[in-house]
Formats: C-alpha cells, sequence, structure tokens
C-alpha cells in the first residue's frame, strides 16, 4: 500500500531538532541567576563567618574577664584571711643602754591576721653612727648571720623575740661600754636597728610574707611626745609589708 506524499513530508520533518530562537538570552539569565545564587550563599557563608568570628571573640573575651574576677577574687579572699605579721615596738630589755655593755633588746612581733604565721628566716642587725652618722639607704646585713627561732604566732597574739644589738661588721665601735651607752642616751652615737622577718602567710602556694623593720633609738632630748625611746624608721628600703 502507499502512503500519501502529505505523510511522507511530515514524518520526515518530525525527525529533525527543534531550534528556538530565544535560546541564546534564555541561557545568560539562566546563568546570570546561577551567579546571583552563588553570590548570595558566598554572602551567606561570609556572614556565618563573621558571625562565629565574633561569637568566638565574645566567649573569649568574657573568658578572661572570669578568669580575671576569679583571681581577683581569690586574692582578695587569701589576702583577707592569711597570717600578717608586723613590728609591734623594739625596745631594750633592761629600759636603756647598760654601761655594763648589755645591749639586749625585744622585738615584739604581731600577727593581724586570720592564719597562724610560720617564721621562715629572720635577720636583726644594730647600726651604730660612730664613724658614718647616717643609716646607707639600703640595709646591709653581716655575713655571719644570727639564727632567731620564732615559734608559731597564731592569729591575734604576740611573739617576742630577744636579740643582741651587736656591732655590724662595716662599723666597729672602739669604744668602752659605758662610753657607748653615754653617747647613745646624749645623741652623740646613733644606733638604728634593722632587719626582716619572712614567715609562710597560711597559703602553701602563695608567695611567703615579709616584714622589713627599722627603728631608731631616741636619745634622751629628742624623746618629748615619744611614746617609746625608739623612732620607727621612713626609709621604704627599710621598712615595708609585704
Amino acid at each position: 500500500m502507499g502512503q500519501e506524499p502529505g505523510e511522507q513530508g511530515n514524518t520526515g520533518s518530525s525527525m529533525l531538532p527543534v531550534r528556538s530562537g530565544n535560546e541564546g538570552p534564555q541561557a545568560a539569565i539562566a546563568q546570570d541567576e546561577t551567579n546571583q545564587k552563588i553570590a548570595e550563599l558566598e554572602r551567606q557563608i561570609g556572614r556565618h563567618q563573621t558571625g562565629m568570628l565574633i561569637w568566638t571573640g565574645v566567649v573569649g573575651a568574657f573568658t578572661v574577664l572570669l578568669f580575671s574576677v576569679t583571681a581577683l577574687q581569690t586574692y582578695s579572699f587569701i589576702e583577707s584571711e592569711r597570717a600578717f605579721l608586723t613590728v609591734k615596738s623594739i625596745t631594750f630589755v633592761d629600759g636603756e643602754p647598760s654601761p655594763e655593755g648589755h645591749r639586749d633588746f625585744v622585738i615584739l612581733i604581731h600577727n593581724s591576721g586570720k592564719h597562724v604565721a610560720m617564721v621562715s628566716d629572720m635577720r636583726v642587725t644594730a647600726r651604730y653612727g660612730i664613724i658614718h652618722r647616717t643609716l646607707d639607704d639600703a640595709p646591709h646585713y653581716p655575713a655571719a648571720r644570727q639564727e632567731y627561732i620564732v615559734p608559731p604566732i597564731v592569729p591575734a597574739s604576740d611573739s617576742r623575740i630577744v636579740a643582741n644589738a651587736v656591732f655590724n661588721e662595716r662599723n666597729p665601735a672602739p669604744l668602752s661600754p659605758a662610753e657607748m651607752a653615754q653617747g647613745l642616751l646624749d645623741g652623740s652615737i646613733p644606733l638604728w636597728i634593722y632587719g626582716f622577718i619572712e614567715y609562710d602567710i597560711g597559703y602553701v602556694r602563695w608567695s611567703p610574707g615579709k616584714v622589713g623593720f627599722c627603728s631608731q633609738f631616741l636619745s634622751l632630748s629628742r624623746r618629748r611626745g615619744q611614746p617609746s625611746n625608739f623612732l620607727t624608721c621612713d626609709n621604704p628600703n627599710y621598712t615595708y609589708l609585704r
């Protein structure tokens, strides 16, 4: 059987691809839309990363602040609860220098803190102004040190330590005991007694406490209005609390 010519023509044309004249602009529009979506996605990722960086910074700053506050609170607590030693007074055992040469003196140590203080080191020396009549700017201690045994000092209590006003090796004393006592009393020979006390404040991992002390003996003419015959030195290299 034969086919109609028209049918043959339709069958042949349906086998060919159909092309649209608008295919080029549509592809460009689709590419633009894709580029816009990619750009928007990149912006979203960038905003997310920026937000994460800001959040990380905020968390870091808060951590540092929290650590600082905790450290400050710990420091304040320890400072309020620690042992705290001061030198309450220095006096001669006999009240005044003895013409017989007895110049032992008493150091009264007070614990105003809330922990027991354990003294680990104590230095005491006497500076007689026979040659140099002024106190050095910084303390000097003799090479031969005297050991002092200080019992534990409980809170709100005193410890009485007896020491000897031995001559500082930098200042020999070519005077008799009677001349020395007279010179101290009339002011012709100045005398300073100074030293330091290092002690455990009650917290093992904390730095030890340290108190530096210095007192000058007052001659008879300088005692008016003074409660003691020793006056605290005003040099911070000698007198300090740590």
